[in-house]
């Protein structure tokens, strides 16, 4: 996915997802995250999808 940015001066993180879906017996849901590379790396990104994933495993979903 890429979303189309004004210039380098552009520096907003953007936060994509899509629909939720069973698949195999497993709820899921695609994620993607746009950044600049000199603001964020990818341990910061880690932290964002685990954090995520951590969050919609509580959901009670059925």
């Amino acid at each position: 996915m890429t979303n189309p940015t004004a210039g380098p001066e552009d520096c907003v993180p953007r936060v994509t997802w899509g629909r939720f879906a069973r698949q195999e017996g497993r709820w899921q849901i695609p994620v993607a995250v746009q950044v600049h590379h000199a603001l964020v790396d990818g341990r910061h990104l880690g932290l964002f999808y685990q954090g995520v994933a951590t969050r919609l495993a509580e959901l009670p979903l059925p």
